[in-house]
C-alpha cells in the first residue's frame, strides 16, 4: 500500500496545539487501518544548542515513526531546524505522499520544496495558518513572496476546514486546487459531567459559561466579560486553556476586577483528553467571541456532548451546524452576545442519549481525506527539476 509522510508543527503527543494534532493522530490510525506505512517529522519544540541536543531522535508514537528535528531558533510556534535539510532535500525517495500540516513552517517548506524535487506529490493542510493575522504581517508577507506562494501553487491540493478559512488564505491558492473538509469531532461513548462548582468555588446555584482554547487577543475574550456583566450575578464564568502571553492573562484579570465580576470569573489553566469532554459536559454553555474561528473546534466538542454553544457567526464551523438546536451564532457585540447566551440558557442540555448528530464525524471527514489522497498519488507526475542541495543520491 502507500507510504505516506505527514510533517508536523510540533511533536506528535503535544497536548497545546489543540485541532492540529488531533486531526494527525485520526488521521494516523485511519491510514494504517487502510494498510498505509507511515511516518512522521516533527520539530522538537523544546531543545536544540542550547540544551546540548543536537541530533535527529527517531521515536515510535501509536506505531508509526517519528523523526523529531531538534530547534535551533524558536519563535513563538516557529522552528528552524537546520539539521533536517538533508533529509527533507534528499531522503525523500519512495513516498508516494506528503501530507503538510500548517503553512509557514521551516520542516514543512523544506519537504514541499524535497517533495516536488522527486515529484512526488503533497497537500497542505493549513489549520487556520494562511490567515496573515495580526502579528507579524511584514515577515509572513515576506515568506509569502519567497517560498510561500510556490510552496502552496504546487500542492496538489490545500485542504481547508471550512469557507471562512478559504476566503481568508484564497488569496494565495489557485481556485482549482482549494478543497474543503471539515475538521472531525468524536466525543467518548460515555461522559461523565464534572462538577464545577465544586471544582472552581462557583456558587450552588450558578450557571456556568466556558470559554476554552488558547488564552490569546485573538479570542477577544474582554468582549466576553463584558457581556458577562449584561447577566444575572449567579451566571459565572470558567477560561480554560493554556495562555500565550503572562501580561495578556493580567489584564483580563485586572478587567475583571474593574468591572466588578471578578469573582464570577475563574481563569483554570488548561484540561486535557478525556476530561475535557468532561469539563464540557459540566458547563451550562460555551461560548467563543474569537475575532478570527476559522473552524471551532470547541464548539464542536460542545455540541457532540450536548452543551449549547454561542460563538461568532463568521466562525468556520457555522456552514456546517447551519440549523442545529444546539447551535446560537451571534454578532460580535456586547449586547448581542448576553441575548444569544440567555437563550442557550433557557434552551438548556439534553440528555446524552438524545444529542443531535453534527455530522462532523471523523469516520464520514477521514473518508474524504482518504478519496483526495488517493487521487493525489494516482495523478503523480515525473518530477520538474532535480535535487539540489547536499550532491546527488
Amino acid at each position: 500500500m502507500y507510504r505516506i509522510m505527514q510533517v508536523l508543527p510540533c511533536e506528535p503527543d503535544n497536548r497545546e496545539y489543540g485541532g492540529p494534532v488531533t486531526l494527525i493522530k485520526e488521521l494516523s490510525a485511519f491510514l494504517r487501518a487502510k494498510g498505509c506505512q507511515l511516518t512522521m517529522l516533527a520539530p522538537a519544540l523544546r531543545g536544540g544548542p542550547s540544551t546540548g541536543v543536537l541530533h535527529r531522535e527517531e521515536r515510535a508514537f501509536e506505531d508509526v515513526s517519528v523523526l523529531i528535528y531538534p530547534t535551533w531558533f524558536r519563535y513563538r510556534w516557529s522552528t528552524v531546524n537546520p539539521t533536517a535539510i538533508p533529509f527533507c532535500l534528499l531522503g525523500l525517495k519512495g513516498l508516494d505522499l506528503v501530507v503538510i500540516h500548517c503553512y509557514r513552517t521551516f520542516l514543512g517548506t523544506l519537504a514541499s520544496l524535497g517533495a516536488a524535487a522527486r515529484g512526488i506529490p503533497y497537500v497542505v493542510v493549513p489549520h487556520g495558518s494562511c490567515h496573515s493575522g495580526f502579528r507579524s504581517r511584514i515577515k509572513k508577507a515576506v515568506y509569502d513572496a519567497a517560498f510561500g506562494h510556490r510552496l502552496l501553487r504546487r500542492s496538489h491540493r490545500v485542504i481547508f476546514n471550512s469557507r471562512g478559512e478559504m476566503n481568508r488564505g484564497g488569496s494565495l491558492v489557485k481556485r482549482a486546487q482549494a478543497t474543503i473538509i471539515p475538521h472531525g469531532v468524536s466525543a467518548p461513548a460515555s461522559v461523565e459531567p464534572l462538577d464545577l462548582r465544586l471544582r472552581y468555588g462557583f456558587p450552588a446555584q450558578g450557571r456556568i459559561l466556558l470559554t476554552l482554547g488558547r488564552i490569546n487577543r485573538t479570542k477577544n475574550i474582554p468582549l466576553l466579560l463584558e457581556a458577562l456583566r449584561l447577566l444575572p450575578a449567579e451566571t459565572c464564568l470558567l477560561v480554560v486553556g493554556p495562555w500565550e502571553e503572562e501580561a495578556h492573562l493580567k489584564r483580563l484579570q485586572q478587567l475583571a476586577l474593574a468591572g466588578g465580576i471578578a469573582g464570577r470569573v475563574c481563569f483554570a489553566g488548561p484540561v486535557y483528553g478525556e476530561e475535557k469532554f468532561s469539563l464540557i459536559r459540566g458547563a451550562d454553555v460555551l461560548v467563543s467571541t474569537s475575532f478570527v474561528e476559522s473552524f471551532g473546534m470547541s464548539i464542536a466538542e460542545a455540541l457532540a456532548v450536548g452543551v449549547p454553544a454561542v460563538f461568532p457567526e463568521a466562525a468556520g464551523i457555522t456552514e456546517f451546524v447551519a440549523g442545529h438546536p444546539l447551535a446560537f451564532p451571534t454578532q460580535l457585540q456586547k449586547e448581542a452576545v448576553a441575548a444569544r447566551i440567555q437563550e442557550a440558557l433557557r434552551f438548556g442540555k439534553p440528555p446524552l442519549h438524545d444529542v443531535p448528530a453534527t455530522g462532523l464525524e471523523w469516520s464520514v471527514v477521514l473518508e474524504r481525506y482518504w478519496e483526495l489522497f488517493r487521487e493525489a498519488i494516482e495523478e503523480r507526475t515525473e518530477p520538474t527539476s532535480p535535487p539540489r542541495a547536499g550532491g546527488r543520491q
